[in-house]
């Protein structure tokens, strides 16, 4: 089902719908007659875990963050679906890994090619269940025509559309409005704030409000009143302290409108931090295949339905997102294949992880490692390429639960792990690669003002 058929028939037929699906015995997300939830998903560039004061991050304090925590569920398992920025995106917006969309290398500068407009994205699914949709940030799937968010499924946008090093056109709708040469880079989080604040001031309920910001992406930018660092210039970390800042407004703008005991609120990044010290015990970083480039924060917060101050260690992913959501909100499923799954019981009963295994793939898109259980496996070197030299042969496999920071190689202890999780990598990828779909390429068209 291709997106003009699933939104014909989504609009006859899941908007009509009074609630969502459930298990037998289980609470339903939103009760029968009641409206479903506002949606407000926040996603960071390149934050690290221990970034944040509530992951034991030390260097610098973190309490409108730390406060969904508080209020809400830390996920400490928590996955991206690729090491950088739009593979992880697509995943978002698809619930599927990205290479299964044609997304798997990340749109950079230069590549003119986007999230196909025939995928069914998140937006739409939300929208189609009677959603306002609005999009105030990085959008990072391309800008070729029929790609920009309001060309999939948003009623609105506001934002740098492209990759970050100041290298996008500032949008609104899919109108250019500056230049990026002209674009203030150390006032954008408080353009992208004040622009969300103002959604959630104004939007019909229920509203689905995607935040995605440009930071901590190098280069670093802060506002004034933000920038510690010495000679006027910023660093991750003063970065940190302004997205902070701004999910505190983003919460009193829910709460002036009484809005916030209905409002299921998301917060994470889309890859890992810059290594270390941003992602704690854990190995490498942005770029590589370690632990460090794929484990990000995870925060979810909805009073009355997520239990205040839990922790789950159970692992989930980004793709995870469209299928959960379309559960929450008795929003219809994609017609497609997904690699999502549902991890609402994950959130809310201290349930098991409904996957049995992850591949990790690289920057260049090959499958490089697999998680099942608290195994991994490594076949390719961890960096962008697959290039890089090694210290050992591979593969290599960790046990997660005793070593998340991939210090010790036990293949030579465990044989029989290393062939069956080298076969399940190898069936998943064949799987996956034979069903991709492409990515949309082409020649972008400037936008005239």
């Amino acid at each position: 089902m291709n997106r003009r058929d699933f939104i014909k028939t989504s609009l006859a037929g899941a908007a009509l719908a009074a609630f969502p699906r459930w298990g037998a015995g289980e609470e339903p997300p939103v009760a029968p007659g009641k409206r479903p939830p506002n949606i407000v998903f926040i996603i960071t560039d390149d934050l690290g875990v221990t970034d944040l004061s509530c992951y034991g991050g030390k260097q610098v304090k973190t309490p409108e963050v730390d406060r969904l925590a508080a209020e809400g569920v830390q996920c400490n398992q928590f996955y991206a679906t690729a090491p950088v920025c739009s593979p992880t995106r697509a995943s978002l917006f698809t619930g599927c890994y990205p290479k299964r969309v044609g997304m798997h290398v990340g749109v950079v500068l230069g590549k003119n090619y986007a999230l196909h407009p025939d995928e069914v994205t998140l937006a739409e699914v939300l929208r189609a269940r009677g959603y306002a949709t609005h999009c105030i940030g990085k959008w990072h799937l391309g800008e070729l025509p029929g790609t920009l968010p309001t060309e999939q499924g948003f009623d609105s946008y506001f934002g740098m559309a492209g990759a970050n090093h100041g290298s996008s056109d500032l949008y609104e709708g899919a109108k250019v409005i500056e230049r990026k040469g002209a674009v203030d880079l150390d006032q954008l989080t408080q353009r992208y704030t004040a622009a969300a604040v103002k959604v959630i001031e104004r939007a019909r309920e229920p509203f689905f409000l995607y935040l995605p910001h440009n930071w901590c992406h190098w280069p670093f930018h802060a506002a004034p009143q933000f920038r510690k660092s010495p000679a006027g210039k910023s660093s991750v970390y003063d970065m940190v302290k302004e997205i902070d800042w701004s999910v505190g407004q983003v919460m009193a703008a829910l709460k002036k409108r009484n809005l916030d005991g209905n409002t299921l609120v998301v917060f994470t990044s889309d890859n890992g931090g810059y290594g270390s010290p941003h992602m704690g015990s854990l190995r490498g970083g942005k770029e590589l295949t370690w632990e460090g480039g794929f484990r990000v924060p995870c925060l979810v917060r909805w009073p009355g339905r997520i239990k205040p101050g839990s922790t789950t260690d159970e692992m989930a992913f980004m793709f995870d997102w469209l299928p959960t959501l379309c559960q929450v909100t008795g929003a219809a499923l994609p017609q497609r294949t997904l690699d999502g799954k549902d991890i609402w019981p994950l959130l809310t009963k201290q349930g098991k992880t409904p996957h049995d295994h992850f591949v990790y793939y690289s920057r260049a898109g090959n499958a490089a490692a697999i998680r099942a259980g608290n195994w991994k496996l490594q076949v390719l070197p961890p960096d962008q390429n697959n290039k890089g030299p090694v210290s050992e042969p591979l593969p290599w496999l960790y046990d997660l639960a005793a070593d998340p920071g991939e210090a010790t190689n036990v293949a030579a202890k465990h044989p029989d792990v290393v062939v069956r999780l080298r076969r399940q990598l190898e069936e998943t990828d064949a799987e996956i690669t034979r069903q991709a779909r492409p990515a949309l390429e082409g020649t972008r068209k400037r936008v005239k003002k």
